[in-house]
């Protein structure tokens, strides 16, 4: 634990990406965003995110059998997507 909730959040909402689950992940992005000191680099990661993530369209985001499609599948459109 880091004591330190906008962080935990920051950090929370990278783990949800990791795993495919881009909702979750711009919920906790945007806690983080709220908490932080706005302009910091910690803010300006946790808006990026947040606006890039819930930019992908959730069809987009399942795979056939209901599983999350891979995280680098969806980092290469995000990266379409921030261009």
């Amino acid at each position: 634990m880091l004591k330190n909730a906008p962080m935990e959040n920051l950090c929370t909402a990278e783990l949800w990406f990791s795993v495919g689950d881009m909702k979750m992940a711009v919920v906790f992005a945007n806690r983080a965003r709220g908490k932080l000191p706005q302009g910091s680099a910690d803010w300006q990661r946790a808006a990026t995110s947040s606006a890039l993530w819930a930019r992908l369209p959730p069809s987009r985001l399942l795979t056939r059998r209901g599983a999350y499609v891979r995280t680098q599948e969806v980092t290469a459109e995000i990266i379409e997507l921030a261009c």
